[in-house]
């Protein structure tokens, strides 16, 4: 019958396929011959494990080995980012799921080449998990557009489409109209022989906004809006590259846009920075 590379990891176990597979690709090692199923597992191991898993095992093991060697990587990649808990502590179901996602966001290391018993690596094109598997690709970037209005008046936008730092994504739900103006973390999917990648997920990321109810707004004018915090007058300032959007529709800065913030008596404005 089958035998185990782990005491505690017999043919009979469900997990047993799943710990084997991951033995022979060189992502798991186990202690002192046995694979401790029933424990928790550390943020230190379970990124290790990310690590290998893209290919990293290699280079880590010579370039510093373990701990020094994965540590390194595992902080260039950001693996262990948005991670709550500490190397050491125990990793919680939030912690695996951000760092499942950074694992799968990570470019992967290809060998290039062998030579004289030194190996060469890249991970140049970028490659990812998610990209390999799936067709999903991350990008950053500000909305300029979405199906509603452009954010600079009179630019083209199309109905069903976003627009990303000057590239073009196809949207279905209507709430990710909501996002113009910010700095956004974007998935889209986007199949070999597709020309439009389709937005899967996307949130607002690394904006600073502020929120002014129309009751606080004193007065607007070109250099700046002024509003009432508590006892306090305080002033947002704005610029000639300042784009405003009214009702969800870019004004024309060239007519009488103040007049819209001045004249509000209910609602509020959103000022974002990014």
């Amino acid at each position: 019958g089958e035998s185990s590379v782990f005491s505690d990891v017999i043919p009979s176990m469900g997990c047993y396929g799943a710990v084997m597979a991951a033995y022979n690709s060189g992502f798991i090692s186990g202690a002192d011959g046995k694979f401790n199923p029933n424990d928790s597992i550390t943020a230190m191991d379970a990124a290790v494990i990310a690590v290998r898993a893209i290919g990293y095992g290699s280079y880590c093991n010579n370039n510093g080995g373990y701990p020094a060697g994965y540590i390194r990587q595992i902080n260039r990649l950001d693996i262990a980012d948005g991670l709550v808990g500490t190397f050491d502590a125990f990793l919680t179901a939030d912690d695996m799921a951000k760092l499942l996602l950074n694992m799968m966001t990570a470019p992967i290391l290809d060998e290039i080449s062998f030579t004289n018993g030194r190996a060469d690596y890249s991970n140049k094109d970028n490659k990812t998990l998610l990209g390999m598997y799936y067709d999903i690709y991350e990008t950053y970037g500000i909305v300029t557009a979405n199906s509603v209005t452009s954010l600079n008046y009179g630019d083209e936008y199309l109905e069903n489409y976003i627009v990303v730092d000057n590239t073009k994504y196809k949207i279905s739900e209507a709430v990710q109209n909501e996002y113009l103006g910010c700095n956004v973390r974007l998935f889209y999917k986007q199949e070999k022989n597709a020309t439009i990648g389709s937005v899967v997920y996307m949130c607002e990321y690394d904006n600073d906004m502020l929120e002014v109810e129309a009751s606080d707004i004193v007065k607007a004018e070109k250099d700046g809006i002024t509003y009432t915090d508590g006892s306090k007058q305080k002033k947002i300032n704005v610029g000639l590259n300042t784009k405003y959007i009214y009702n969800g529709k870019a004004l024309n800065v060239n007519d009488d846009y103040l007049k819209c913030i001045n004249d509000m008596t209910s609602g509020y404005i959103t000022a974002i920075d990014n």
